[in-house]
């Protein structure tokens, strides 16, 4: 997966709390614009990590919510790891 999959991934995550999200909701939290998140909503969900019908709500399959678990404890180690290493 690409840094840009991991990314948008790990936002929706972070922004769903479990729930439907919505495209303009991801495109503001991340700071890109809503052709960006369209691009990427298709690929994720070609790649079975989310659904997305046009104009309507983003929803994390199991596989997207496990992957994007696994982004953000993979992060948070590494921003463990920084922590030790600047003491």
């Amino acid at each position: 997966m690409t840094a840009s999959g991991k990314m948008y991934l790990k936002g929706i995550w972070y922004l769903s709390g479990g729930n439907a999200v919505r495209p303009g909701d991801i495109a503001a939290a991340l700071t890109v614009s809503r052709p960006s998140v369209t691009g990427a909503l298709a690929r994720l969900a070609n790649d079975g990590l989310l659904t997305h019908v046009p104009y309507g709500d983003v929803r994390l399959t199991s596989a997207g919510r496990r992957m994007a678990q696994a982004l953000v404890a993979a992060d948070e180690k590494l921003r463990g790891m920084d922590t030790r290493c600047a003491l």
